[in-house]
Order: C-alpha cells, then structure tokens, then sequence
C-alpha cells in the first residue's frame, strides 16, 4: 500500500496471493523493506516475490520468484531480505547455493551476478560505502544452516567477486545474523547473539580486513546500533 503522507488517504495498492503462515506463530509477514529510488518501489514478500512498481501510480515494472527460481527455503520466519540500491544495481542477500548475494538490474529485473559463497540468507540488511576510495558491499550473512556457519563478507557491488570473509555466528541452529553492519571509516562493525558478541573489522587499502577488536558488552541480535 502507499498512503498520502500528510492525509494518511490511500494512494494505490497492490496485492497477490499467499500461503504463507509464521512457524512460529509471529505475524505473517512481510518484514522486508521496501527500497525507494526516483520514481520506483521495489518490495519483497515472505515467499520471495520480488516487484518493483512505479512510485507514483502502483504500475507493476516487473517481478520475479526468487524462491522458485533459486529454489530457496523460507527460512525461520519467511523470506525477508531487504533490497538495497547500488547505482544501477538491485542487491539482495539472497542465500542460495552458489549465490549467497545476487544483484539484479534495477530497471528490467535482469540478474547482473551472483556471489559465489555457501553461507546462507541472513536477515540483516546489506550496505554499501566507499572505503579506500572504492565502493565496498557489506553483507552479513548467515541464516538457517545445518553446520551453522556465516558471517561478514566483503564484495565489490559491481561484479560481485568477494574481496574477504569474515565468520562471525552463533553455532546454534536455531539463530541467525540479522543486526546490519555499521560502517565507521574504514572500519565495519557487526553483532549478533546466542554465544557472540560484536566484532569490528578493519578493511585495509586492498580491501582485506584484519579484526580489530571484540567486545561482550554489545550483543544486538535484531536491532541495528546507530553510529553517533
């Protein structure tokens, strides 16, 4: 739904059916939220329905089944990455096998690349910044996985080759990332719960990264710190 903001009056809606429901009894979805850029909105629901609208009226540009076309689980409670806009580029956390982070064309819904990494959807949001004088792509992955495993990884945002790795996850099945990382310079922290802690990570001039330090006095699991 878009609403006018000053009357609270509907503007436009768009629906379509699903069958999802919370394992555990949460509300059904949809948590991801949508990315705004110019004159398009781009959504993804709890199945991996991925759609981009235009902003103004509803009109559907496109849309694409992630979860049918990647052959994805909806994990713990759904499919809930958030898109983020990079130039050109529509970036999702997407986890699946052989793409952990897939970015898709923003005005066609093509897919430009996939990052070719094991570690799970997670549900932190991605972020991009500039560090070294070159944009850098932040995700922190790791969602349902059986070795638990996942992390901070570091792409370039346009063709998707992964610069480093960084695991940082609880070993229990039943948890996930899902605090975004905070950029502070050229330093990255991350945090997560059930048996870790926050962890900053340093990226070097050739975009390897070092660990700076950890801390057991932060241990976010869903709510993303504000850098002040």
């Amino acid at each position: 739904e878009c609403l006018d903001a000053e009357t609270g009056g509907l503007c436009w809606s768009f629906a379509y059916p699903t069958t999802y429901r919370d394992r555990y009894r949460y509300l059904s979805g949809p948590r991801a939220t949508p990315a705004l850029d110019g004159d398009r909105a781009y959504t993804c629901g709890a199945q991996g329905m991925l759609h981009c609208f235009d902003l103004k009226t509803g009109h559907l540009y496109w849309r694409r089944n992630l979860a049918q076309e990647f052959a994805l689980d909806e994990g713990f409670f759904g499919f809930i990455p958030s898109p983020v806009i990079e130039k050109d580029l529509l970036i999702l956390n997407l986890g699946a096998r052989g793409g952990a982070v897939a970015a898709f064309d923003k005005y066609r819904g093509t897919l430009k690349w996939l990052a070719d990494d094991q570690w799970g959807r997670s549900y932190a949001t991605p972020l991009a910044a500039t560090m070294h004088s070159q944009r850098v792509l932040f995700v922190f992955a790791g969602g349902m996985s059986d070795p638990p495993d996942g992390g901070l990884l570091g792409l370039d945002p346009e063709s998707g080759r992964i610069h480093f790795r960084f695991p940082w996850r609880s070993p229990r099945y039943f948890s996930v990332n899902a605090s975004s990382p905070v950029v502070s310079g050229n330093r990255v922290f991350i945090s997560s719960s059930y048996d870790v802690y926050g962890a900053m990570v340093e990226v070097g001039p050739e975009l390897t990264h070092t660990l700076a330090y950890t801390t057991r006095a932060y241990a976010s699991h869903w709510a993303t710190p504000i850098l002040r």
